[in-house]
């Protein structure tokens, strides 16, 4: 059985919910970042939301399983797990320094109340050696028609003159192919 959200949505259209949530979360940081541009204004960048009357933080339900590691994108698997990328850290179960790799994959299985972290490839007790341990990060990852895919910053220069290129995974993540061409180093890359 699939927990439910407090709002009673069923979960078995999930992916398309999850979208719409981005799309919600982006406009979100768009207005923060839109408020935090324009700080000496008094007036609020947009209205008050007809849907969304408030946000509380239970901080008393945090947790943080892979202290030290960053970034996180992350997407759905067909095998109904989410699958994401950490830079600089341990992953699941590691630290800044135990089990630290550039970058790493890692699933997670469970609902909200019973997720647990799996370090796929990379990271603290891996079920895959690191295929990137001293270098390269992720700003995306995303899953087609069974490969996951994921876009890497090369990290061969000074930021932003750095080579990007696509790698992908036809074992969900335990193993890596980096394409042989790159997205050319440059302040437009």
């Amino acid at each position: 059985m699939k927990p439910r959200p407090p709002h009673n949505a069923v979960w078995r259209n999930a992916p398309a919910r999850f979208t719409g949530m981005l799309c919600g979360l982006a406009t979100f940081g768009q207005a923060v970042g839109l408020a935090a541009a324009e700080h000496n204004s008094s007036k609020p960048p947009y209205p008050p939301s007809p849907v969304i009357q408030g946000i509380a933080w239970h901080w008393d339900t945090y947790t943080n399983a892979a202290p030290g590691s960053d970034l996180w994108p992350v997407t759905w698997g067909a095998d109904d797990h989410l699958y994401a990328a950490w830079g600089d850290g341990g992953g699941f179960g590691g630290s800044d320094s135990d089990g630290r790799v550039s970058m790493g994959f890692a699933r997670i299985e469970g609902g909200p109340e019973n997720c647990r972290g799996i370090n796929v490839n990379g990271g603290k007790n891996p079920e895959s050696p690191a295929s990137f341990p001293k270098k390269g990060k992720t700003s995306g990852i995303a899953f087609v028609d069974g490969t996951l895919y994921a876009s890497i910053n090369l990290q061969d220069g000074p930021w932003p003159a750095v080579n990007h290129t696509l790698a992908w995974s036809a074992d969900r993540g335990a193993t890596w192919t980096k394409a042989d061409w790159l997205f050319p180093k440059g302040a437009a890359n």
